[in-house]
């Protein structure tokens, strides 16, 4: 009798937050093959929106608490708001402080251009009334924050590769533009 011998390779992702939610994002958007069958799931099309917003929230404010815990005493102003703070606030005043260029960000040029807009309209989708967001608007979203949290990772860390660099090759995000380019039936404040 001849002896058959096998073995098994059980391969997952470790995730965390960030890249659980880029890969949910990614999966939601896999559902529309363009806007005509979006119909009923148009509110899938404003969680792709708030979840694109949550990503660049999420590494900025992890990379701040790094940078703050990494200089102890340096940034104990910053380190009491940290738990409070919202992400306009925080974007505009912390990276002169916190980062390695030691400059603001400068909020007229993309990517952090559309990342504005992009967080004005989750604050209303979030806030107010649920506004329509098309498909265009949530894959412009989702190519914003990438952008957007590659732009942000090169201010804290300008000689290190990206974190999630493995989680974009194998999740990538489709280079459709950046929000402040979709055309949005919404207006825009």
């Amino acid at each position: 009798m001849k002896r058959v011998e096998s073995s098994i390779r059980i391969v997952w992702d470790i995730h965390d937050s960030w890249t659980e939610t880029l890969a949910g994002t990614l999966y939601i958007l896999k559902q529309f093959k363009d806007d005509k069958n979006i119909g009923d799931n148009a509110h899938l099309c404003r969680l792709v929106l708030i979840s694109s917003n949550h990503l660049i929230e999420k590494l900025f404010f992890d990379l701040a608490e790094e940078a703050i815990n990494s200089n102890n005493d340096t940034h104990n102003n910053i380190r009491k708001e940290l738990n409070r703070s919202y992400l306009f606030e925080a974007m505009h005043s912390w990276p002169q402080v916190l980062t390695k260029s030691r400059s603001a960000y400068n909020f007229n040029i993309e990517p952090l251009k559309s990342a504005d807009e992009l967080r004005k309209q989750r604050n209303r989708s979030i806030h107010r009334q649920s506004e329509f967001v098309s498909l265009e608007m949530a894959k412009k979203s989702l190519y914003t924050a990438i952008d957007t949290c590659l732009y942000i990772w090169n201010s804290f860390h300008p000689d290190k590769e990206f974190k999630y660099q493995g989680f974009l090759k194998k999740y990538p995000v489709e280079s459709v533009g950046h929000y402040s380019t979709a055309e949005n039936v919404n207006l825009r404040t």
